[in-house]
């Protein structure tokens, strides 16, 4: 999907773009009978670059970038600092980096929430920007300050022009609005609900985070707050706070 493709997408609510991008990319959307949604396929299908490393860092990512050719120089701010998290975008590719050695679940949010910022705000900014020659949008989603938690930290979006000089973005409402992307994406209401009525009457609150996490590849907390968000929690999930 080019930029102005995804332009047009910008006053539908979440779930109408996520919809249009299945359609896009002629993938088959999730079902209660097959809930987890093929991430990987539906990010390639727009075109978008899903790479995982080892030891992910800014630096590491340019590095790569480089050697497949996408780009001719790296971004002279790239450093060592771990990440879960890297995204880098310009008119010409999108790339979207995870840390390898992380969980599948927390390697699949952080993928979904970039593919948000490609989505929801990388068209807006590097339109709103074109005087410049050669921006480009970089996302820095560090390691959770809790090796034990499954949130993700806050990222940093910095837009980078063609002398390299840098321009950080305020990013709370934009790193809202990818974690809502990414909730939608990966947790479907209308697929929870469904698993939730079939699993309710014989779990837990525990058990039903538990075995509905498993079902979607997704973190037990991730879906703690999704079943909440949708009322369905009787109240005793407080235990796994």
């Amino acid at each position: 999907m080019n930029l102005s493709t995804l332009l047009q997408l910008q006053n539908l609510s979440i779930e109408d773009i996520i919809a249009r991008l299945y359609e896009n990319g002629d993938v088959a959307p999730p079902t209660p009978e097959r809930p987890v949604v093929p991430l990987h396929h539906l990010i390639r299908a727009q075109g978008l670059k899903h790479v995982e490393l080892y030891n992910l860092s800014s630096r590491a990512a340019m590095d790569s970038l480089v050697q497949q050719g996408a780009l001719t120089e790296a971004w002279r701010g790239a450093n060592s600092e771990a990440l879960a998290g890297f995204l880098y975008a310009s008119e010409s590719a999108v790339w979207l980096f995870v840390r390898r050695e992380d969980s599948i679940a927390r390697r699949r949010f952080c993928a979904a929430h970039e593919l948000g910022h490609y989505v929801l705000h990388v068209p807006r900014l590097l339109t709103q920007v074109q005087e410049i020659s050669r921006v480009e949008l970089i996302e820095l989603l560090p390691l959770p300050s809790n090796p034990q938690a499954d949130e993700l930290s806050q990222g940093k979006l910095i837009l980078l022009d063609a002398s390299q000089e840098t321009a950080p973005l305020p990013s709370d409402e934009m790193e809202h609005e990818s974690d809502s992307f990414a909730t939608e994406l990966l947790m479907p209401e209308a697929i929870v609900r469904a698993l939730a009525a079939s699993f309710f009457p014989h779990c837990s609150d525990v058990d039903l985070a538990r075995r509905l996490s498993t079902e979607m590849l997704v973190s037990r907390a991730a879906m703690l707050v999704r079943l909440r968000h949708l009322g369905l929690l009787r109240g005793e999930a407080s235990l796994l706070d």
